[in-house]
């Protein structure tokens, strides 16, 4: 019952049982293990330098923005394929670690938006201080203001020559 704050499952093999947010009920139903309040914990699969799975959950990172796959950016004048390199930091970050993700709300794809964390380390913070992925400063991004601020001071990662903002890249190509 949602404006109870609750989810009761009326049908298939969640039936009977009683969920605190949609997120703990799709945890239950597709994997990871089942944790109050809505968070998700389990073996996560990096899809991109933003985007994880955790069993069948689709989860956005919260608050931050890293170049698409296809996105390359620029050092030293020459091409550096930026979003190839952020998933694999973000895929080295997590290695085979237990993620725990905070849910945030849903995007418009459907997604999960998670706050999420391999042990005590924020995924997004990670990114950002690595130069990986920038704030998502329409989504919450200020909450990473420092971490930005060290990247681009420290000239790492995109902040080592020119990008497009992969909100700005992937608009152009639509």
């Amino acid at each position: 019952n949602k404006k109870q704050g609750s989810y009761h499952c009326h049908r298939g093999q969640l039936a009977g049982q009683e969920f605190s947010s949609k997120a703990e009920a799709q945890n239950a139903l597709h994997g990871g293990e089942k944790i109050p309040d809505g968070t998700i914990k389990g073996v996560a699969r990096v899809v991109d330098g933003d985007t994880i799975h955790i069993g069948k959950i689709k989860i956005r990172l919260w608050a931050i923005d890293a170049p698409e796959t296809k996105q390359e950016c620029h050092r030293d004048g020459q091409p550096w394929k930026c979003g190839v390199a952020a998933t694999e930091h973000l895929s080295m970050f997590i290695g085979s670690k237990s993620v725990t993700c905070e849910d945030r709300g849903t995007d418009r794809y459907k997604r999960m938006i998670g706050k999420c964390m391999v042990g005590t380390l924020d995924l997004g913070a990670e990114m950002i201080t690595t130069g990986m992925a920038l704030p998502y400063w329409e989504y919450g991004g200020d909450y990473y203001q420092q971490a930005f601020r060290e990247a681009r001071g420290q000239e790492v990662g995109m902040f080592a020559g020119t990008f497009v903002p992969p909100w700005e890249w992937r608009k152009e190509r639509k």
